[in-house]
């Protein structure tokens, strides 16, 4: 595995793409979205069409009640 530094934009911006290949690659069934608050990273469609159980916790109930209905959401400290 190599290392690669770079700005902080770049990383984000490639992470979606990353994380939907790892989710997709390793057969996930199941996420913990930890700090999703009002916005989840995948959309209730990609959760759905892959047959997704996705959580989104937050320690903020305001943020969490932000998100879309449809995520299974958990209001914790951790």
């Amino acid at each position: 595995m190599a290392v690669r530094y770079a700005h902080s934009g770049e990383a984000w911006a490639n992470s979606f793409g990353y994380l939907e290949k790892l989710i997709l690659g390793k057969g996930v069934r199941r996420v913990l979205e930890v700090g999703g608050g009002a916005n989840p990273t995948f959309s209730l469609d990609f959760v759905a069409r892959h047959g997704l159980e996705y959580t989104v916790l937050d320690i903020s109930a305001d943020e969490l009640a932000k998100a879309p209905q449809g995520y299974l959401k958990v209001q914790a400290d951790i």
